[in-house]
C-alpha cells in the first residue's frame, strides 16, 4: 500500500505525480467525451523558485512549494484534481466549471498568495505564480494538445506580468 502511494503521489506536497495525473486525466477525458461534458485544465508555474532556492536554500524552496499547495487546497475542493507535474509546475482539472468564476478564484488565490509572508529558517520572502487554462473539447480533444495550449497561455501570463510588474 505504501509503495502504491509513493508511486502515485509526490512526497513533498502529497499531490498526484505526473504519471498518475496523466492516467487520471485520460480517464476524465474519456468520461467527458461520453457524457458530452467540458473539462478545464489549468497549469500553474511558481515564479522565482530558483531564486528562492539560490538565495535562502532548498528548505525555503520546499516551504514555497508547500505554501502554494496549501493555498490551492484551501480554495479548491476534493473533486478538483491537483497534481505536481514538475519541480515548480502544477496542474488541476475542473469539471463543469464556470470559466469566469474559475479565473476569479485563481486570481483571488494569486492576490492572497502574493501578500502572504513566507518564512523559512528566519528568512522571509513572498511568492507568486503564473497560470494558463485550456478547455476540453472547445480548444482540443487531445490531452497533450490541451497541456500545450495551457502551457502557452501560462507563458503569456508570466511574460505579461514580468512586463507590467
Amino acid at each position: 500500500r505504501k509503495t502504491l502511494m509513493l508511486s502515485r503521489y509526490d512526497g513533498l506536497t502529497g499531490l498526484m505525480n505526473r504519471r498518475y495525473f496523466e492516467y487520471v486525466f485520460e480517464e476524465k477525458i474519456n468520461r467527458a467525451f461520453y457524457n458530452k461534458e467540458q473539462l478545464v485544465i489549468v497549469l500553474f508555474d511558481l515564479d522565482g523558485l530558483k531564486r528562492v532556492n539560490d538565495t535562502f536554500g532548498h528548505q525555503a524552496g520546499d516551504t514555497y512549494l508547500k505554501e502554494f499547495v496549501e493555498a490551492l487546497k484551501i480554495e479548491f475542493d476534493l473533486p478538483d484534481i491537483l497534481a505536481r507535474i514538475g519541480g515548480d509546475e502544477f496542474t488541476a482539472i475542473f469539471e463543469k466549471e464556470d470559466m469566469a468564476l474559475l479565473v476569479n478564484r485563481i486570481e483571488i488565490i494569486r492576490q492572497t498568495f502574493q501578500k502572504k509572508v513566507l518564512e523559512s529558517e528566519g528568512n522571509t520572502f513572498h511568492g507568486s505564480f503564473s497560470y494558463g487554462l485550456a478547455i476540453y473539447p472547445d480548444e482540443s480533444k487531445n490531452m497533450s494538445e490541451l497541456q500545450k495550449i495551457a502551457d502557452e497561455k501560462m507563458y503569456k501570463d508570466k511574460q505579461s506580468r514580468r512586463n507590467n510588474g
